[in-house]
């Protein structure tokens, strides 16, 4: 192989390297930026296990390991039902 071919591929890594390294610091920092602009929104109806059985405890439900069970199924199936969309046929207008 040549020297000029070596030379030239050795200028075009370098130079693919150099231009990623640059747009990777570009973007460094972008994802704080953008949870700081929109912080998550944390949704009490979301389902949180834990959280289910601890709400329930407190809220005097049952201490029957069974019905506590049963009582977060339920609520957990209401959460989903809520917050599941499903294929709704778009009417077209004619004419």
């Amino acid at each position: 192989m040549s020297y000029k071919i070596l030379q030239k591929s050795a200028i075009a890594i370098g130079g693919s390297t150099l231009v990623g390294w640059i747009l990777f610091k570009g973007l460094e920092g972008t994802d704080d930026d953008i949870y700081k602009k929109f912080p998550e929104y944390k949704d009490p109806s979301m389902y949180d296990k834990n959280g289910l059985i601890a709400k329930r405890l407190m809220a005097g439900g049952s201490t029957d390991l069974r019905v506590l069970r049963e009582e977060t199924t339920k609520l957990r199936e209401k959460i989903a039902e809520e917050n599941t969309t499903y294929n709704v046929p778009v009417q077209r207008k004619t004419g």
